[in-house]
């Protein structure tokens, strides 16, 4: 309608002439009738035709007042005047207030569409923010598969994987890598990110029902999901949000990526279900850097015994006795040991049967040394071992206790039972050979040949 301001002016100098042509009514009739006509314009104008009507009727008696004491009736006629006046009076305030419905009306679509507009912004905005971070995450998983691709040793993946989960997700307070050991299916911790070292967690009903059902999970409040009895949860204190996914590898689950948060609801469908698309990035980084690593061993390990093969032993031989020779204090002990007539072994009994001999000795010598100890299958019937670190009088015993295992180890070949005899020879550094590796090596040959010339199956040290 009206704005406030314009209505209060009106109404208020409508009054003020009315009461001015009320004062003046006895002294001046023709102007207090023309301030009576104007009050009614105004008061019509600002007050609407409720306030004009009520001024109208009130002037009446006035009118008729004035006609009486002045003693001519023409003054009567100011009603009709007064009425004539509140005609356009009543038209002007229709055609105004019209105009300004016209004009609120407008101005109420223009703010619905304001409205409209800052609503539709607001939306617009957040969904650009959601799109921007949709793009950040798949940028972060670009990279993650671009770091995948440039690391091979299985400790650096399982630290990525936790870490880049960590962030990509970047609603986790925890988050642990869980790897299957061996055929029972257990869970073991390989990296954790803000999380305690140890197997804390690894058997719990939520890894249980992910192993079990080979499915991504989502757990809301571990409190209240209706999946899991709560008691059973007790050992996952602080964490009520909980997100894993399976991690696969031609239809077998080789672990568990798992993050926890303190908030309830703290994860959505859209952070599981990029958590499962980490877990098949990671799960093929995995796979490659396992296949690298049996290649790898392939590469320098005999098929036959498992032993290092013949050149990477040299490899080890050149590292260790290099880090001796720098520090002066460091010994170095080898052992070379021959089967003692094992042409004459496989001829009468067969290669595989030789074969059968080989992998015996080779478990002997397992058994016999360190897990530091480096073994290897120096040639067809040879082997050697390296002991970095220690002096040739704590290596003799250690020889001779290889050489009379395999003299009592039996072979039963075709029910046949058969034994072979070992010939050893055994020097150190730096009393041996002071220069170079390949010294030392010519020098255990040497003894070992010894060894066979003095009637085989004995230990010859220099």
């Amino acid at each position: 309608m009206y704005p406030q301001n314009y209505k209060i002016i009106r109404i208020a100098a409508a009054i003020i002439l009315f009461v001015i042509a009320i004062f003046i009514l006895k002294i001046a009739v023709p102007y207090a009738f023309i301030l009576m006509t104007l009050s009614l314009l105004m008061i019509w104008q600002g007050g609407g035709p409720f306030a004009g009507l009520v001024l109208f009727f009130i002037s009446i008696p006035l009118i008729i007042f004035a006609s009486y004491i002045t003693k001519s009736h023409i003054y009567n006629f100011q009603i009709l005047i007064m009425l004539a006046a509140a005609v356009p009076s009543h038209l002007f305030y229709k055609k105004a207030t019209a105009g300004l419905l016209d004009k609120n009306k407008e101005s109420e679509n223009i703010q619905e569409q304001h409205n409209i507009i800052s609503s539709q912004t607001a939306k617009d905005r957040e969904l650009t923010q959601a799109l921007l971070k949709k793009l950040d995450r798949y940028n972060k998983l670009k990279g993650l598969g671009e770091v995948f691709n440039t690391k091979l040793s299985l400790k650096d993946i399982y630290n990525i994987i936790t870490e880049k989960s960590f962030e990509i997700i970047g609603k986790a307070d925890e988050a642990k890598l869980f790897i299957v050991s061996g055929d029972r299916q257990n869970l073991e911790v390989c990296s954790t990110k803000n999380g305690k070292e140890g197997n804390s967690h690894a058997s719990d009903s939520f890894n249980k029902w992910v192993l079990n059902k080979a499915q991504p999970l989502l757990i809301s409040d571990a409190t209240r999901d209706f999946r899991f009895d709560y008691e059973d949860t007790q050992p996952q204190p602080g964490y009520l949000s909980i997100i894993i996914v399976p991690m696969m590898i031609q239809q077998r689950i080789i672990g568990l990526l798992r993050l926890g948060s303190r908030k309830r609801a703290g994860f959505c469908e859209e952070d599981l279900r990029l958590l499962d698309f980490i877990s098949d990035l990671a799960s093929a980084a995995i796979n490659n850097a396992r296949l690298y690593m049996q290649t790898e061993e392939l590469a320098i390990t005999d098929g036959l015994t498992g032993l290092y093969v013949h050149r990477y032993f040299k490899e080890r031989l050149s590292e260790e006795f290099n880090r001796c020779r720098k520090n002066s204090h460091m010994p170095l002990s080898i052992i070379m040991l021959d089967i003692d007539h094992f042409k004459d072994y496989n001829d009468k009994y067969g290669h595989a049967a030789g074969d059968k001999v080989l992998k015996g000795i080779s478990e002997a010598l397992r058994k016999h040394t360190m897990p530091n100890n480096i073994l290897a299958r120096y040639g067809g019937e040879e082997f050697v071992v390296l002991f970095p670190g220690e002096p040739k009088e704590n290596i003799i015993p250690v020889a001779e206790a290889i050489r009379k295992k395999i003299q009592s180890m039996m072979f039963v070949l075709r029910r046949q039972e058969t034994k072979v005899t070992v010939s050893v020879g055994v020097a150190g550094f730096p009393q041996d050979a002071a220069s170079s590796e390949e010294e030392l090596l010519k020098r255990v040959d040497f003894l070992l040949y010894k060894a066979k010339k003095e009637g085989r199956n004995k230990i010859c040290v220099s």
